[in-house]
């Protein structure tokens, strides 16, 4: 492949733009992040966001501007430089942040002039916008839970009370699917794209062959959306205390061993525009959960707990 230079770049408040020759590829990559190996054997799990910078690494490239770029003041990035350029054939744009673990995502597109804007995420809401994403539908009813629920109603009623909390207070909501339609995971994920979403959150309701597993859990891609989901997942655990507080065998289930925040790799959380996050709120398969999840003031509970954790998370990082 030709080799790539980078002959100009310059920085716009949040933004870094880049000229080059062709459109080469490249990945990102957040460092001075520690992980662990959790679920699923996956090296990926992280305990707290830690990162302190961004390397893009830019193949078939080896030559770039000498100056760095300095970004606004309003911008949760400081400066940006290039390393190890030419290495291996690759360049790298090291993009430092300005708060150790302060960091809310990107969004990487070409201009009309035909230059690459990587554009970061200033704050977790800074303009309030969510998209909420009720699993399954139409075609796709999920689940079947133990009492023949289909798990896209239960979904879709959680997601629509979460989206009157929220918007209670003053939070702008999208959602990706009004009613019982069918929307594919490719188009979950731009419909969040296109929205400039602060924050993304899939509802889901659990299921499993083994009936007797039980508890909520919260799943992310990226290391920056573990906050949201720990703070999301500890507000749902909270809820679900207070309903198995008479059924102690429950009530010990609640949380798995692992703490129930883990890594995955579900398509539609795989965005890096922002922070993102897959709920699973109970389990449709355990006859008494699946009984629980029915229950119209008990979905209510956890509607409000999944907005809870939203609230508090923005409250944390504004």
């Amino acid at each position: 492949m030709p080799m790539n230079t980078v002959s100009a770049a310059s920085a716009d408040g949040s933004s870094v733009i880049l000229t080059l020759n062709w459109k080469v590829p490249f990945v990102s990559q957040l460092k001075l992040q520690s992980y662990y190996t959790g679920h699923a054997s996956r090296a990926f799990n992280v305990r707290k966001f830690t990162a302190s910078y961004i390397d893009f690494v830019f193949k078939y490239t080896n030559a770039v501007p000498d100056s760095d770029s300095v970004f606004g003041e309003n911008s949760p990035v400081s400066f940006a430089q290039w390393l190890d350029i030419g290495k291996d054939g690759t360049s790298t744009l090291r993009v430092f942040l300005k708060e150790k673990g302060a960091y809310y995502g990107y969004r990487a597109y070409y201009s009309s002039d035909n230059r690459l804007v990587i554009s970061f995420k200033e704050k977790p809401l800074s303009n309030k916008k969510i998209v909420l994403d009720a699993g399954h539908g139409g075609k796709d009813c999920g689940a079947i839970g133990a009492n023949g629920t289909y798990e896209s109603n239960i979904n879709i009623d959680i997601a629509e009370r979460v989206k009157n909390y929220l918007e209670n207070n003053g939070v702008s909501v999208v959602m990706t699917r009004r009613g019982d339609s069918f929307s594919s995971l490719d188009e979950r994920q731009d419909f969040a794209r296109a929205a400039n979403a602060d924050m993304f959150i899939a509802v889901h309701s659990n299921s499993s062959e083994d009936v007797s597993l039980s508890g909520t859990e919260a799943y992310y891609y990226t290391a920056f959306s573990m906050p949201l989901a720990s703070a999301v997942h500890s507000k749902l655990a909270g809820v679900w205390r207070e309903l198995y507080l008479n059924n102690s065998l429950m009530y010990d289930k609640i949380i798995p061993r692992d703490g129930g925040v883990r890594f995955f790799p579900y398509q539609v959380i795989r965005i890096e525009e922002c922070p993102a996050v897959l709920i699973e709120c109970g389990y449709l398969s355990n006859p008494t959960e699946c009984d629980m999840l029915s229950n119209g003031e008990n979905r209510e509970k956890i509607a409000k707990a999944i907005s809870d954790g939203v609230l508090e998370y923005y409250n944390q990082n504004k």
